[in-house]
């Protein structure tokens, strides 16, 4: 299992949401584009970390997941 810090998570979101059209735009082969979301991440940490381009794509996909288990159908928090 890979940890994630706050700001590597940070970093994720940011990269992703920025790049929208991108990700859009590149088909069913994403795997360069969750590659360079990686090294984004790498090459901001003080402490080095080694993420792949699918720790990135898995991370992000539970944190989808967990956004619309913790919203119910009338688009109320629960």
């Amino acid at each position: 299992m890979v940890e994630w810090t706050d700001i590597q998570t940070r970093i994720l979101i940011d990269e992703r949401r920025n790049r929208n059209e991108e990700y859009h735009n590149l088909g069913r082969n994403r795997d360069v584009f969750w590659g360079s979301i990686a090294t984004r991440i790498n090459n901001n940490e003080v402490h080095g970390s080694n993420f792949l381009g699918h720790h990135c794509k898995e991370k992000f996909r539970n944190l989808v997941r967990d956004y619309n288990v913790s919203v119910n159908d009338n688009g109320d928090y629960i």
